[in-house]
């Protein structure tokens, strides 16, 4: 149980739980903020959320429970409904990292909102059972970080095309919002 201590308790951890809960918080509140301001604090929260996920230690997993989860159905939806209302007509991008695309005649579409809902789903169940789990869940949970992906079905390999996809997207929202080309 020492060496679980220790990795919780490892300074990545503590950033990445750090920027976590600060990007569920960031989300939780889209209903009071303008798109311009949610798109610009995007851009800068996702890649640093990224980055911090991308250092958690190395941990094996302790047994083969699933993980906790404490986001509802509800909860996912509502988040996801409000993006979507603040995104409007800019929430749908191009799905440029999908290998069946190849195959298709129709362009592949996602939702920014439908993907940041899913990131958070996943950040905020990884929350809660940091704050309220024993150390054991909690260290099998950071281990299991490290592989969750924003959607179900994603290949790790994808979770930075996705971010980039959206960061992308993002950033022509804040631009043709700014007038600049």
């Amino acid at each position: 149980m020492k060496k679980e201590s220790q990795v919780i308790f490892d300074r990545n951890v503590v950033e990445f739980v750090t920027v976590a809960a600060e990007f569920c918080k960031f989300l939780e509140q889209t209903e009071t903020i303008k798109r311009s301001t949610f798109v610009d604090t995007s851009l800068k929260i996702l890649p640093l959320l990224y980055l911090k996920a991308s250092m958690l230690p190395k941990c094996e997993t302790i047994g083969n429970e699933a993980l906790e989860t404490f986001v509802t159905e509800e909860t996912y939806e509502i988040l996801r409904m409000n993006l979507a209302d603040l995104l409007a007509e800019k929430d749908d991008y191009l799905d440029v990292f999908v290998s069946d695309m190849k195959y298709s005649d129709q362009p592949i579409t996602r939702n920014i909102s439908e993907d940041l809902a899913d990131i958070y789903q996943d950040i905020r169940d990884f929350i809660f059972v940091f704050q309220l789990a024993p150390e054991a869940a909690s260290f099998f949970n950071i281990s299991a970080s490290r592989t969750r992906t924003p959607t179900e079905g994603t290949p790790p390999s994808t979770v930075k095309s996705t971010t980039l996809s959206i960061d992308s997207k993002l950033s022509n929202i804040l631009r043709s919002e700014n007038g600049v080309t």
